[in-house]
Protein backbone atom coordinates (compact mmCIF):
# COMPACT_ATOMS: atom_id res chain seq x y z
CA UNK A 1 0.00 0.00 0.00
CA UNK A 2 1.58 3.66 -1.28
CA UNK A 3 -1.41 5.96 0.02
CA UNK A 4 -4.81 6.09 0.06
CA UNK A 5 -7.17 5.06 2.57
CA UNK A 6 -8.37 1.62 3.18
CA UNK A 7 -11.57 1.33 5.72
CA UNK A 8 -12.88 -2.14 6.99
CA UNK A 9 -15.65 -1.66 8.68
CA UNK A 10 -17.80 -3.76 10.55
CA UNK A 11 -21.73 -3.47 10.05
CA UNK A 12 -23.78 -2.93 13.36
CA UNK A 13 -24.80 -6.03 15.26
CA UNK A 14 -22.28 -8.20 13.96
CA UNK A 15 -20.94 -10.47 16.66
CA UNK A 16 -19.29 -13.01 14.28
CA UNK A 17 -15.63 -13.55 15.92
CA UNK A 18 -14.00 -13.60 12.22
CA UNK A 19 -11.30 -10.74 12.11
CA UNK A 20 -11.55 -7.72 9.54
CA UNK A 21 -8.45 -8.09 8.77
CA UNK A 22 -5.99 -11.41 8.56
CA UNK A 23 -2.66 -11.80 6.87
CA UNK A 24 -2.95 -15.22 5.84
CA UNK A 25 -5.89 -16.95 4.57
CA UNK A 26 -7.76 -19.08 6.80
CA UNK A 27 -6.99 -23.07 6.20
CA UNK A 28 -3.30 -22.36 5.54
CA UNK A 29 -1.40 -19.85 3.67
CA UNK A 30 1.12 -17.32 3.82
CA UNK A 31 0.55 -13.40 3.37
CA UNK A 32 2.62 -10.39 3.22
CA UNK A 33 1.12 -6.98 3.57
CA UNK A 34 3.71 -3.73 2.53
CA UNK A 35 2.66 -0.30 3.73
CA UNK A 36 4.65 3.06 2.77
CA UNK A 37 1.87 5.19 3.40
CA UNK A 38 -1.64 5.83 3.22
CA UNK A 39 -3.89 5.01 5.90
CA UNK A 40 -5.52 1.61 7.11
CA UNK A 41 -8.79 1.75 9.48
CA UNK A 42 -9.62 -1.50 10.94
CA UNK A 43 -12.76 -2.07 12.95
CA UNK A 44 -12.37 -5.43 14.18
CA UNK A 45 -9.02 -7.31 14.50
CA UNK A 46 -5.59 -7.41 12.85
CA UNK A 47 -4.30 -10.91 12.92
CA UNK A 48 -0.66 -11.57 11.59
CA UNK A 49 -1.19 -15.12 11.52
CA UNK A 50 -4.76 -16.69 12.94
CA UNK A 51 -5.30 -18.95 10.43
CA UNK A 52 -7.28 -21.49 11.25
CA UNK A 53 -5.73 -25.26 9.17
CA UNK A 54 -8.49 -28.09 8.25
CA UNK A 55 -7.30 -30.55 10.78
CA UNK A 56 -6.60 -27.86 14.12
CA UNK A 57 -3.28 -28.12 14.03
CA UNK A 58 -0.64 -24.81 14.29
CA UNK A 59 0.72 -24.23 10.86
CA UNK A 60 4.19 -23.83 8.90
CA UNK A 61 3.43 -21.05 7.55
CA UNK A 62 4.74 -17.45 7.92
CA UNK A 63 2.90 -13.92 8.05
CA UNK A 64 4.85 -10.81 7.38
CA UNK A 65 3.98 -6.90 7.76
CA UNK A 66 5.93 -4.01 7.18
CA UNK A 67 5.00 -0.74 7.48
CA UNK A 68 7.67 1.53 6.73
CA UNK A 69 5.00 4.66 6.42
CA UNK A 70 1.10 5.74 6.87
CA UNK A 71 -0.87 4.81 9.69
CA UNK A 72 -2.56 1.62 10.72
CA UNK A 73 -5.51 2.27 13.94
CA UNK A 74 -7.15 -0.15 15.32
CA UNK A 75 -10.51 1.01 16.59
CA UNK A 76 -11.85 -1.64 18.93
CA UNK A 77 -9.90 -4.84 18.13
CA UNK A 78 -7.13 -6.72 18.89
CA UNK A 79 -3.66 -7.10 17.21
CA UNK A 80 -2.60 -10.27 17.36
CA UNK A 81 0.97 -11.12 15.91
CA UNK A 82 1.45 -14.94 15.80
CA UNK A 83 -2.06 -17.18 16.48
CA UNK A 84 -1.93 -20.18 14.79
CA UNK A 85 1.40 -19.83 12.73
CA UNK A 86 4.44 -17.51 13.17
CA UNK A 87 3.78 -14.16 12.18
CA UNK A 88 6.51 -10.82 12.32
CA UNK A 89 5.47 -7.04 11.97
CA UNK A 90 7.79 -4.54 11.11
CA UNK A 91 7.32 -0.84 11.95
CA UNK A 92 9.52 2.34 11.00
CA UNK A 93 12.65 2.83 8.99
CA UNK A 94 11.00 4.99 6.43
CA UNK A 95 11.19 8.47 5.52
CA UNK A 96 8.14 9.91 6.77
CA UNK A 97 6.63 8.42 9.99
CA UNK A 98 4.77 4.98 10.60
CA UNK A 99 2.31 4.89 13.19
CA UNK A 100 0.26 2.03 14.86
CA UNK A 101 -3.04 2.92 17.03
CA UNK A 102 -4.36 0.88 18.82
CA UNK A 103 -7.22 2.51 20.91
CA UNK A 104 -4.72 3.42 23.46
CA UNK A 105 -7.63 4.68 25.68
CA UNK A 106 -9.99 1.99 25.17
CA UNK A 107 -12.66 4.45 24.17
CA UNK A 108 -13.94 3.36 21.00
CA UNK A 109 -16.16 0.68 21.06
CA UNK A 110 -16.58 -0.73 17.27
CA UNK A 111 -20.14 -2.28 15.89
CA UNK A 112 -19.35 -5.64 17.50
CA UNK A 113 -19.29 -4.12 20.92
CA UNK A 114 -15.50 -5.07 21.52
CA UNK A 115 -13.54 -1.83 22.76
CA UNK A 116 -10.08 -4.17 22.77
CA UNK A 117 -6.70 -1.79 22.96
CA UNK A 118 -4.06 -4.63 23.28
CA UNK A 119 -1.20 -5.85 20.67
CA UNK A 120 -1.07 -9.30 21.49
CA UNK A 121 2.29 -11.49 20.78
CA UNK A 122 1.96 -15.61 20.61
CA UNK A 123 -1.50 -16.38 20.94
CA UNK A 124 -0.35 -20.01 20.99
CA UNK A 125 2.74 -21.77 21.10
CA UNK A 126 4.10 -20.02 17.42
CA UNK A 127 7.27 -17.85 16.66
CA UNK A 128 6.76 -14.40 16.89
CA UNK A 129 8.38 -10.86 16.41
CA UNK A 130 7.05 -7.29 16.48
CA UNK A 131 10.28 -5.03 15.51
CA UNK A 132 9.82 -0.94 16.30
CA UNK A 133 12.88 0.86 14.33
CA UNK A 134 13.51 4.99 13.60
CA UNK A 135 10.51 6.91 12.94
CA UNK A 136 8.27 4.82 14.01
CA UNK A 137 5.33 5.18 17.14
CA UNK A 138 3.45 2.50 18.43
CA UNK A 139 0.41 3.45 20.40
CA UNK A 140 -2.10 1.15 22.38
CA UNK A 141 -3.63 0.08 26.03
CA UNK A 142 -1.48 -2.58 26.60
CA UNK A 143 1.40 -5.42 24.76
CA UNK A 144 1.74 -8.90 26.08
CA UNK A 145 4.98 -10.66 25.16
CA UNK A 146 3.96 -14.28 24.92
CA UNK A 147 -0.14 -15.17 25.70
CA UNK A 148 0.11 -18.42 24.54
CA UNK A 149 -3.02 -20.70 26.48
CA UNK A 150 -0.70 -23.65 26.17
CA UNK A 151 3.67 -23.90 27.32
CA UNK A 152 5.06 -22.01 24.42
CA UNK A 153 8.32 -22.41 26.23
CA UNK A 154 8.09 -25.91 26.27
CA UNK A 155 7.56 -26.37 22.81
CA UNK A 156 10.02 -24.01 21.70
CA UNK A 157 8.13 -21.06 20.67
CA UNK A 158 9.12 -17.24 21.49
CA UNK A 159 7.60 -13.94 21.00
CA UNK A 160 10.06 -11.23 21.05
CA UNK A 161 9.94 -7.10 21.37
CA UNK A 162 12.43 -5.56 19.74
CA UNK A 163 12.69 -1.88 20.30
CA UNK A 164 15.27 -0.52 17.92
CA UNK A 165 14.44 3.19 17.66
CA UNK A 166 10.83 5.12 17.37
CA UNK A 167 8.49 4.92 20.16
CA UNK A 168 6.52 2.48 21.96
CA UNK A 169 3.41 4.02 24.51
CA UNK A 170 1.66 2.35 26.70
CA UNK A 171 -1.34 3.75 28.52
CA UNK A 172 -2.59 1.30 30.46
CA UNK A 173 -1.88 1.12 33.92
CA UNK A 174 0.53 -0.64 36.60
CA UNK A 175 -0.79 -4.03 36.40
CA UNK A 176 -0.90 -5.05 32.93
CA UNK A 177 -0.11 -2.65 30.34
CA UNK A 178 2.73 -4.32 29.51
CA UNK A 179 2.95 -7.95 30.24
CA UNK A 180 5.95 -10.78 29.79
CA UNK A 181 5.16 -14.59 30.08
CA UNK A 182 7.21 -17.84 29.46
CA UNK A 183 10.53 -17.34 27.72
CA UNK A 184 8.93 -13.61 25.84
CA UNK A 185 11.72 -11.21 25.12
CA UNK A 186 12.04 -7.49 25.52
CA UNK A 187 15.17 -6.16 23.53
CA UNK A 188 15.75 -2.52 23.87
CA UNK A 189 18.84 -1.27 21.60
CA UNK A 190 17.38 2.22 20.85
CA UNK A 191 14.45 4.61 21.28
CA UNK A 192 11.99 4.73 23.65
CA UNK A 193 9.30 2.68 25.77
CA UNK A 194 6.91 5.12 27.67
CA UNK A 195 4.62 3.33 30.21
CA UNK A 196 2.64 6.66 30.44
CA UNK A 197 -0.06 5.45 32.77
CA UNK A 198 -1.62 8.98 34.55
CA UNK A 199 0.65 10.29 33.01
CA UNK A 200 -1.22 11.68 30.38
Amino acid sequence: MNGGTLDIVISEGYTNTVPALNVAGWSGGTGTVAMTDGTINIDGNFYINNINPNDGSLSPTVATVVQSGGTINSKGGEVRIGGSGEGNYTIGGGESLATLWVNPTAAITNNAGSANSSIVLSRNPVNSSFTITNNALVHANSIVVEASEASAQADGAQAVLNLDGGTLLIDGNWTNGVQVANDGQINISNGALIWAHLLI
